[in-house]
């Protein structure tokens, strides 16, 4: 069973804008994590016609691999900041990572903790 960390995590998962998670939507999330804790692949179409999936899901760690190059990590801090890592792997093996520090209300962190 998850901890109320993580629940805490999830509902943000859950309630992060569009602009925020742009390749899936509430819905293809729920359907993730209930795959998963089904113990089930948790596989789902994405926005752009693609497939991503859930592959960690602890108490305060969220690991998507969004595409084929591409992942998201989200992290829960102690203080509550919404910390999420999107990576992308171009076709010559060169890593972007873009980081963003958020409030539980997704207004961008200016000092991220």
């Amino acid at each position: 069973m998850i901890a109320q960390t993580a629940l805490t995590l999830l509902s943000l998962f859950f309630s992060a804008p569009l602009s925020v998670i742009p390749l899936l939507d509430r819905g293809q999330r729920m359907d993730m994590v209930d795959l998963y804790e089904a113990g089930q692949s948790s596989q789902v179409g994405n926005r752009y016609g693609g497939v991503s999936e859930l592959s960690v899901l602890t108490d305060s760690l969220l690991e998507i691999r969004l595409t084929e190059v591409s992942s998201l990590e989200l992290r829960l801090l102690p203080d509550t900041t919404l910390s999420i890592r999107h990576t992308v792997v171009t076709s010559d093996s060169v890593v972007h990572t873009q980081i963003r520090h958020f409030t539980p209300t997704f207004q961008v962190c200016s000092n991220p903790s």
